[in-house]
């Protein structure tokens, strides 16, 4: 009975939050501080692309009154959204292999 006492004691004297660290060896905190962090960046991925598109939207919409300057333009932004679908694949990667031991 005390010892059931104690461990309440000692939880409820804990931090906001470090008690999903108490059972936790480095390697699940490694695991979940990458899923936070993919979750994150994958959480960000969209207004990104909604950001590039309305480059795309604000190019076309200029129409091509330098088509050198046209083309680099709409050119620069496909290469930056590839460039955001590859970091979205990574993140959504890390945020979904999240540690399934901390329970």
């Amino acid at each position: 009975m005390q010892a059931s006492r104690a461990k309440k004691a000692d939880a409820a004297a804990l931090p906001l939050g470090s008690s999903v660290f108490m059972h936790a060896d480095a390697v699940d905190v490694a695991l979940m501080v990458l899923g936070f962090v993919g979750a994150v960046g994958d959480g960000m991925v969209t207004p990104l692309r909604l950001l590039i598109a309305s480059r795309i939207a604000n190019d076309l919409g200029t129409g091509p009154d330098h088509i050198d300057q046209f083309t680099s333009k709409i050119n620069a932004n496909v290469i930056s959204i590839v460039f955001i679908a590859c970091a979205a694949w990574v993140m959504a990667f890390l945020g979904e292999h999240t540690p399934k031991t901390v329970a």
